[in-house]
């Protein structure tokens, strides 16, 4: 997969539960100008292990809402923000999201 992110354009990584794999999770942003997105969770084979994750290749910086949760984010241009999915049960909080710049990043290979 490739990540189409630069300038205003940024990335998404949702890591999730393996029990959703194959279900899509919509995000909506705060600017309702601009539309819903969705992404299906696939799981990805790592050095280090199995991870399941919906990868969001490019979005316009700003203020994101997992639909069905509640849980934000933002993402800013020229990086990839790593979330780890909260249920709309779980508290969300800013340390469940980690943000790389793409100067910075290793190269991931997803499987």
């Amino acid at each position: 997969m490739v990540l189409d992110i630069g300038g205003d354009v940024g990335a998404l990584v949702l890591r999730v539960p393996a029990m959703l794999n194959g279900y899509e999770i919509d995000i909506q942003p705060d600017d309702l100008t601009m539309p819903r997105t969705h992404s299906a969770v696939r799981r990805r084979v790592l050095a280090d292990g199995i991870v399941y994750v919906a990868v969001y290749p490019s979005l316009k910086e700003g203020t994101y809402t997992v639909v069905d949760s509640g849980q934000t984010f933002t993402i800013t241009g020229g990086t990839i923000t790593h979330v780890e999915f909260h249920s709309a049960d779980e508290t969300t909080d800013a340390t469940s999201t980690k943000t790389m710049p793409a100067t910075e990043r290793k190269e991931i290979k997803y499987g």
